[in-house]
């Protein structure tokens, strides 16, 4: 998988003012929420795979092994994902996490923390913070346990009440894109092509 929106976040505030952006755009995707979610847990400092992660990053040498070594990669690559969440594939326009159902009350408070330090971050600097999403979300509403969609469902009002502007481009990429998929996808693969 790749990034989620906390990621995102993460990125901003410890490069941020090293880039010194005029504008920040966060498109959000897929996954994003779901990749955060899921990122969160593994990295809270109570699971195991943190604490084994935080002892052999203290140690000098570890950054040279993980260079240098293939057999420290397949350590870490196997503690990496025998630890992580289950996650499922669902179909090929949201990779999908999905979530237990005592879990889907958390997805909204959850992203608006992120966004809300994104925010934060952006108006202490005098940045604009504009979220819009890549148009290829057409079958989320689909998902009723991706934390994504769960956000999606609410994203409007969301980021209205944080003053945050806002635009998803799925609906005219929907209409456009589902007449032909095909010619807007990689062949056997499903991800956008350069169209």
């Amino acid at each position: 998988g790749g990034w989620g929106t906390l990621d995102f976040w993460d990125y901003l505030n410890e490069f941020g003012d090293a880039i010194k952006p005029d504008m920040v755009i966060v498109f959000m995707n897929g996954d994003d929420i779901g990749r955060s979610i899921h990122r969160n847990l593994f990295f809270s400092p109570d699971n195991f795979s943190f604490k084994v992660k935080s002892l052999f990053s203290n140690w000098p040498f570890y950054a040279w092994l993980l260079e240098h070594s293939h057999l420290v990669q397949i350590a870490r690559k196997t503690l990496v994902y025998a630890k992580m969440p289950d996650r499922k594939e669902t179909n090929a326009m949201i990779p999908g996490s999905s979530i237990d159902d005592e879990q889907v009350s958390s997805v909204i408070p959850f992203a608006k923390k992120i966004f809300s330090e994104m925010n934060d971050w952006c108006k202490k600097r005098n940045i604009s913070l504009v979220i819009t999403t890549t148009g290829w979300l057409f079958h989320a509403e689909a998902h009723k346990n991706d934390p994504t969609a769960i956000f999606l469902s609410k994203a409007d009002s969301v980021f209205s009440e944080m003053g945050i502007p806002f635009y998803d481009t799925t609906p005219e990429n929907r209409e456009i894109i589902e007449q032909n998929f095909s010619q807007y996808t990689i062949e056997g693969d499903n991800h956008p092509n350069e169209k």
